[in-house]
């Protein structure tokens, strides 16, 4: 770093940091802090509390605090730094938030922004170095999308609709709903027959009712294409029909976007798709499919492929899984 401007702050003899304001012309209260065990702070301090739907990014090394007093004081959010060798990535996060926030026009909004800029710095920290999804990623949440829109929403609350995406929270299942399970896969509809399974717990049934296959064909083509779309289309949709539904729903998607690395700003218009068609299974016991039970001691992170000829018996409408989603509903209620 050219600058360290924790070196002039003193490491508190209490368990209150010591603090000093990062630029006295900046409109919202940044302080560059140390705390008791001489860890590097930026707190964000402001008077109300505001509703923050995402979940907390966890950045290697960095550590996200929301502190907000039992008592009358001011609410803070803080990034901790607790491994001194990410200080530089540090700096430069600390820096990225202050410059974003100057346009903002509340504290409220600030916040937002300053969860969002720790987003993206999430992303790249996991070496997705232009901070976009990668384009099997985007093939990835497009899937999702669309189920969320066009089989879950026109049957479901939005609320119950996001309730059921565990998938952005890190879940080996897309959608748990209930005792019922349905796990997304996209695939290249011009590609070879198969399907890509990412571990050993993807297709495992484990103490769940069921579990179903919601397989979307997508095929690339032409920016040109009348019926093609991109990633920012099918996001844009999808924000769309939520907000018609139930426009409080919107922060809880965008917060579940925000997890799954999707940050609107950025540009996905390079890569086109087509929808080709939806094809649902049933994965029952004797599924052909690899769980972590079968496997010797010592291995895992199975990755592996499923033959899409090899399945067809286990092929059923989606209809019938959305008459079991709904039962796994009621059991919710």
């Amino acid at each position: 770093m050219k600058t360290n401007p924790w070196a002039a702050i003193e490491k508190p003899n209490g368990p209150i940091a010591n603090a000093k304001r990062v630029d006295g012309s900046h409109p919202f209260d940044f302080f560059w802090g140390l705390d008791l065990d001489g860890h590097q702070l930026l707190i964000f301090e402001y008077d109300e509390v505001y509703a923050l739907s995402e979940r907390k990014p966890r950045l290697n090394g960095i550590s996200v605090i929301d502190y907000r007093p039992e008592s009358t004081g001011r609410f803070r959010m803080i990034l901790s730094l607790r491994q001194a060798e990410h200080r530089e990535i540090f700096y430069l996060l600390c820096n990225d938030i202050v410059d974003a926030t100057i346009a903002c026009k509340d504290p409220g909004s600030a916040l937002q922004v300053m969860m969002r800029r720790t987003w993206r710095w999430h992303q790249l920290l996991r070496g997705e170095r232009d901070g976009r999804l990668s384009p099997e990623a985007q093939k990835g949440l497009i899937g999702e999308l669309d189920f969320l829109v066009t089989s879950l929403l026109p049957h479901f609350s939005a609320s119950e609709v996001l309730n059921f995406w565990e998938g952005p929270s890190g879940s080996p299942k897309d959608f748990v709903i209930g005792s019922r399970c349905v796990e997304v896969k996209a695939r290249r509809g011009a590609a070879r027959p198969f399907l890509s399974i990412s571990s050993e717990h993807q297709l495992d049934i484990g103490e769940f009712y069921a579990l179903y296959l919601y397989v979307v064909d997508l095929s690339a083509c032409s920016d040109n294409d009348p019926e093609g779309f991109t990633l920012n289309d099918a996001v844009d949709k999808a924000f769309s029909l939520f907000c018609e539904k139930d426009p409080g729903s919107v922060s809880i998607l965008e917060s579940k976007l925000l997890e799954v690395g999707y940050l609107k700003e950025d540009d996905y218009s390079d890569k086109s798709w087509i929808k080709l068609g939806v094809i649902g299974y049933a994965v029952t016991d004797d599924f052909p499919k690899i769980v972590d039970t079968q496997l010797p001691a010592g291995i895992e992170d199975v990755k592996y492929k499923i033959d899409l000829s090899s399945i067809t018996k286990y092929m059923v409408p989606i209809t019938d899984i959305l008459v079991e989603v709904q039962k796994g509903n009621a059991e919710l209620r």
